[in-house]
């Protein structure tokens, strides 16, 4: 069953389409849309940018239906890795773009997991002052996140995430069955941003997350449509309130996310995966919040079980390296007179944001 989502942003709206198998049938989908929304005249040519991974597994399926609808399309398969997110990334995806003299009109697709997205997206944004972009995701933690909302960026020595704009894609096209050639870790990986979505906005999702786990993990496949179209429709409410993260609302899709990105980049990417990183970040940030008395330690233990049943971690994997830590910490964009504004919850289904004392984040780090 086909579900559509639209993103309501004026000029900047777009849909985002759920439909099983929707990858084998793109060039008819895109052929329907005419994405002409940022353009004088439609396109005919797609730049793809993809990973190796998801490459020889679904590129070839999209190259063949676009061309089978008139279509050109051109593409460059990346590494995969959080490593690629990078400046230097995005100049070779620049170099290439410029040697097959690609317009203003041509529109990129980003096939892929976050990393690609995020990537393609910053290019698309960027390169001769924005081309067009369509979000093709292809992992659970982009599915139900990256794709949506037009946050793009690459990632310096310095930290995560510190280089990038809000560029809007023209479509986002969703193959919840794509999700099936995911490793169960990678899948948990992924529910780790559903999870935190169900703690800030959602008490029914949390218990349908609760409750239905082992048919979730098991893909079940309609359980797992209407938990991804729940997820979604939630984050594209606070995207429509807030879109450029400017008026409180949409910080607080940040649940876990500021010791979760401080682990990614301390670690340089190589001991946690994101959802793992997220996971770790949500206890850190439940903890907290314990300290301050805003929950009881009963919120901490049932969080601390929802997780461990997608099989996500609680705890650090390894002893940390605490200047490190803290050293990244000092780079957060939330930061302003020694205080960080940090998503806490109040209840299942409920968060706020608290100026936080830096000192009791490095104190969490310490305990």
């Amino acid at each position: 069953m086909t579900k559509i989502i639209k993103v309501d942003l004026g000029e900047r709206t777009y849909p985002i389409i759920i439909q099983p198998g929707i990858l084998g049938r793109i060039g008819d989908t895109l052929r329907r849309k005419a994405l002409s929304v940022k353009r004088n005249e439609p396109s005919n040519r797609f730049i793809i940018i993809t990973d190796n991974n998801v490459a020889s597994l679904y590129l070839n399926k999209v190259i063949v239906s676009l061309k089978r609808t008139g279509f050109k399309s051109l593409y460059k398969i990346l590494p995969a890795g959080e490593t690629q997110k990078s400046l230097a990334t995005a100049n070779k995806i620049y170099d290439f773009l410029v040697k097959h003299k690609i317009e203003r009109n041509d529109i990129i697709i980003a096939l892929g997991g976050g990393v690609v997205g995020d990537l393609a997206g910053f290019v698309a944004g960027t390169y001769k002052r924005g081309l067009g972009l369509i979000q093709v995701p292809t992992s659970l933690i982009a599915q139900a996140d990256s794709s949506i909302g037009g946050k793009t960026a690459v990632n310096l020595d310095s930290g995560k995430n510190l280089v990038g704009l809000f560029y809007q894609p023209e479509l986002v096209l969703i193959d919840p069955l794509l999700l099936k050639s995911l490793p169960e870790k990678e899948f948990c990986n992924g529910m780790a941003e559903v999870i935190k979505t169900a703690l800030i906005k959602d008490k029914k999702l949390f218990e349908m997350l609760r409750d239905k786990h082992k048919e979730i993990i098991n893909l079940n496949q309609n359980v797992l449509e209407t938990i991804l179209a729940r997820a979604i429709r939630i984050k594209v409410n606070i995207i429509e309130q807030d879109e450029k993260d400017t008026k409180g609302q949409r910080i607080l899709l940040n649940y876990g996310h500021t010791i979760g990105h401080i682990l990614e980049a301390s670690e340089k990417y190589k001991h946690y995966k994101h959802g793992e990183a997220i996971s770790i970040g949500m206890m850190f940030s439940a903890k907290i919040a314990q300290r301050m008395k805003l929950i009881g330690y009963d919120f901490v233990k049932t969080q601390s079980e929802l997780l461990k049943m997608y099989h996500l971690p609680t705890m650090l994997k390894k002893r940390i390296n605490l200047s490190e830590m803290l050293r990244f910490l000092h780079q957060d964009k939330k930061i302003q007179e020694g205080r960080i504004s940090e998503v806490l919850p109040n209840r299942i289904g409920s968060a706020s944001i608290y100026n936080v004392p830096l000192s009791i984040i490095r104190n969490a780090f310490i305990e």
